[in-house]
Formats: C-alpha cells, structure tokens, sequence
C-alpha cells in the first residue's frame, strides 16, 4: 500500500519504519517544511506537504492535537478515497487547553472537525518505544493490543492488516464517538495486553485482568 505520513517525531517515525519493512510505499512530511528532515537517518521518503498527500492510499497524521488544525488546507486536497488516520491524543499540559476537548467533547471528535473529514484513531495506544520495540509475530504470547476506532469496517481492514504487520493484535471499537483516553500523568504507563483484551471482551472477572496485565505491563 502507498502510505503519506504528516509528522516525523518519534511515533511518525517509527510507523514509516515498521510500514518500509513490510513492504510498503512510504513518503514522509514535516510540517515545518521538507529542509528539516535533511540529515535525518529515514526510512521513508522525504516529501513536501504538497506531495505527501499524493497517489497515496493511506495517510497518517502524527501530530500534536494542537497543530492539526494548521493542517487543514492540506488535508482538504486529500482524495476522498484516502483513508485518513490520526495518532494523537491530547495532553494539556503539553498544548494547552482545548475548550471543546475540556468540556466533554471527544478528542476524536475534535480531531474530525478540524480537518472535515471523518477519521481513523489508530496507534495512539501505544508508546513510541513499545512501538518499536515490542512488537512480536501473530500468535506469540503477551501481544500488545492494537486499538483502531471508526464507524466504517472497509476502512479498518487494512489497518487490521498493519496492525498484524508492526507486531501488534488489532481491537475495533463500535465507533470513532467512542473513543477517548483518560490520561494519567504518573510516570507509570500500564501496555494493554492482547491477552487482556480478549478476557474483557468475554466478560472476565476484572481481577482476572488485573492478574494477566500485572504479567506483562511495562513501568517506564
């Protein structure tokens, strides 16, 4: 598949990575402009704004939730057939406040209005590290979960395909009005594992949950 990428800090970065390895078309954009991806060691093509979003069949934005709107022209050039996915999540402390987000409305949501589109959330559960590092072939045990959220499942497909791709196990949300993270700014960062995704969908016991992410969880 042909990939566009926006943003090239640690997430977008180690996405192209995984994509180039799997085989696939990856171009790559900053929005600060092409001349500040010179010298950087990428696996993807270095690309303008103009051309990032060109011939391409999936495009993912790795930006900060504050600067997507900066964006929106770009993304308004996008064809309709692009599956548009959005990697961020909101820290305040980071971007300062959004009053919409603050007031209940969920980051995805927010996300889509600034750009007019409907969106993909994808990627935003994982740290850039366990990105990179922890991905393990299907099948193997303590998988990480991969979290997807859209309202229409002939988008997710090949996301599900990606997610199989970078080492991860791909869970569906019901719907993209759905989706929001709490957050905590403790230091101690909890992956969810597939294993204890698959026991909440089936109605485990939440001390059984507790016991199988106490096995696999990662403290950083």
């Amino acid at each position: 598949m042909r990939f566009g990428i926006i943003g090239a800090g640690v997430i977008g970065t180690n996405i192209s990575k995984k994509l180039v390895k799997n085989g696939h078309d990856v171009k790559i954009a900053e929005t600060r402009g092409i001349e500040h991806l010179e010298g950087r060691e990428l696996d993807a093509t270095p690309a303008n704004l103009e051309d990032v979003i060109t011939n391409i069949d999936v495009l993912i934005i790795s930006l900060p939730s504050i600067v997507v709107p900066s964006i929106r022209n770009i993304v308004d050039k996008v064809g309709e057939e692009v599956i548009v996915v959005d990697t961020s999540n909101y820290y305040p402390f980071r971007d300062s406040k959004i009053e919409e987000i603050e007031s209940g409305m969920v980051e995805s949501v927010w996300i889509s209005n600034q750009l007019g589109r409907p969106i993909i959330k994808a990627f935003n559960n994982q740290l850039a590290y366990t990105l990179e590092n922890k991905g393990t072939p299907k099948g193997a045990s303590g998988r990480i979960a991969y979290a997807i959220a859209d309202d229409n499942l002939a988008e997710i497909i090949p996301l599900l395909h990606i997610g199989h791709s970078i080492g991860s196990l791909e869970e569906r949300e019901d719907s993209i009005d759905d989706w929001s993270y709490l957050m905590h700014f403790d230091y101690s960062v909890h992956i969810l594992p597939a294993a204890t995704v698959n026991l909440a969908q089936s109605g485990a016991a939440i001390g059984e949950i507790e016991k199988v992410r106490a096995s696999v969880s990662y403290a950083r």
